[in-house]
């Protein structure tokens, strides 16, 4: 996918399940407009690997394609209005990990939907699978916490609070949650926070300004105060905590 200034997306690519948005499943090898968004100004862009979910400047989401060939949306292939408990909120980001989909809102709050593999839309643990859920709910267990952005790797969400702290939550394959576990079976559906680890081998006490996260080996980043880097997860091919 691709952003212009003027706010109009492109894609291109494989188009199996529709993720292209053209209304077939035919691929296409050269940037081609996104036929009914030519009248919206989209301002953020999500792609994953047969989904892609969008931000207009009004802050209704747009999304087309499928998680998964057990997706249940009738028309992947057309573009499609999220709204459920997310309509009349204050969307300002929205990010997708393989199979799931997330949105913030202006006052702090993180919604997620999609299919819950490993905890990802940090709900109910028991909803563990393939339970694809198409209406977005709020993530629980960051109640009183401002988030102010989010970000993505293949399975695992972090986000980061107006406080500088640093919360993660979904699977642990490689320890790219940051909890201090190295466990390939491990995993959550609970937000919980990062701690940060400086050389001498104390904790850190400085605020957290960036963060970023790395869907495809599953690398966990983050930067603070002092522009000092951390990096945990799957470094080089080498799993950390």
């Amino acid at each position: 996918m691709a952003l212009t200034e003027e706010g109009i997306v492109y894609n291109w690519g494989r188009n199996y399940l529709g993720q292209l948005g053209t209304k077939t499943t035919e691929n296409i090898v050269g940037p081609s407009i996104v036929g009914n968004l030519f009248n919206r100004k989209v301002i953020e862009i999500a792609c994953s690997s047969s989904y892609n979910v969008v931000l207009c400047d009004n802050h209704q989401i747009y999304e087309w394609g499928k998680r998964s060939r057990n997706d249940s949306r009738p028309h992947p292939n057309v573009e499609s209005l999220v709204e459920g408990k997310l309509k009349g909120k204050e969307v300002i980001s929205v990010a997708c990990s393989l199979d799931a989909s997330f949105a913030l809102t202006s006052n702090g709050c993180v919604y997620s939907w999609g299919a819950n593999w490993c905890g990802i839309l940090g709900r109910n643990h028991s909803e563990n699978g393939n339970v694809d859920n198409n209406d977005p709910s709020e993530v629980q267990n960051l109640t009183g916490v401002f988030i102010k952005k989010i970000v993505t790797g293949r399975d695992h969400v972090l986000v980061l609070s107006h406080d500088g702290m640093v919360y993660s939550w979904g699977s642990n394959e490689c320890g790219h949650l940051g909890h201090g576990i190295l466990d390939d079976g491990y995993f959550t559906s609970i937000p919980k926070d990062v701690k940060f680890l400086r050389d001498d081998g104390r904790i850190s006490t400085k605020k957290v300004i960036d963060i970023a996260a790395v869907p495809v080996c599953s690398t966990s980043v983050a930067m603070d105060e002092n522009c000092q880097i951390f990096m945990w997860g799957d470094c080089k091919g080498m799993c950390e905590m």
